[in-house]
C-alpha cells in the first residue's frame, strides 16, 4: 500500500498521540501505586510527569483535571500547602470547560483546597471554599464525606475562636 505525504503525517501524529496517552496512563499508575504504598516522592514525580504530558499535548480537560487533582492532593499530604493550593486552583476552570462538569471532582477539589488553606492558616479564605463545598457534599464519596465533616468542625472551631 502506498501513502501520500499528508496521510503519512496524519498517521504519524495519531500514533504519537497514542504513545503520549500510554505514557500518561503509565505515569498515573505509578502515581497511584506510589501513593498507596506511601511513597509520596515517587508518586509526586510520576504525577508531575503526567501533568506535564497532559498540558503539553493538550489532553482533554478531564485528564488534565485528573492528574492535577492527584498532584495537588499529594502536595497537601506532603505539607506543601501553598503549592497544593496553586495546583488545585487550576482545576475548577478546567472542569467548567467540560461539556458536563464532574460535580464529584469539583467537590473533592474544593475539599482538598479547604484543607490546603487550613494548613496555611487561611481560615477566612478557606471558609469561602467551604461555603462553595456545602451544596456539593452529597457528591462526595463516603470516605471524603467523613473528611468533609471533620474539616467543617475544624473550620467552625477556628472561626468561632476568631469571633470570641
Amino acid at each position: 500500500m502506498k501513502f501520500n505525504l499528508p496521510t503519512f503525517l496524519f498517521l504519524l501524529i495519531i500514533s504519537g498521540c497514542d504513545n503520549y496517552i500510554s505514557n500518561y496512563e503509565a505515569e498515573m499508575k505509578v502515581c497511584l501505586k506510589g501513593e498507596k504504598l506511601g511513597l509520596l516522592d515517587t508518586a509526586v514525580k510520576a504525577c508531575e510527569k503526567a501533568v506535564k504530558l497532559a498540558e503539553t499535548h493538550n489532553f482533554s480537560p478531564e485528564l488534565q483535571s485528573q492528574s492535577l487533582y492527584k498532584l495537588g492532593s499529594l502536595k497537601r499530604q506532603q505539607g506543601e500547602f501553598t503549592h497544593a493550593e496553586e495546583i488545585l486552583n487550576k482545576i475548577i476552570p478546567l472542569e467548567k470547560t467540560r461539556e458536563k462538569p464532574d460535580k464529584q471532582r469539583i467537590a473533592v477539589v474544593l475539599l482538598e483546597l479547604s484543607l490546603s488553606l487550613a494548613g496555611q492558616n487561611k481560615w477566612n479564605e478557606g471558609s469561602d471554599i467551604i461555603n462553595s463545598l456545602i451544596p456539593l457534599i452529597n457528591q462526595l464519596p463516603e470516605q471524603e464525606k467523613l473528611i468533609a465533616k471533620n474539616t467543617l468542625k475544624h473550620y467552625a472551631v477556628h472561626l468561632k475562636n476568631k469571633i470570641n
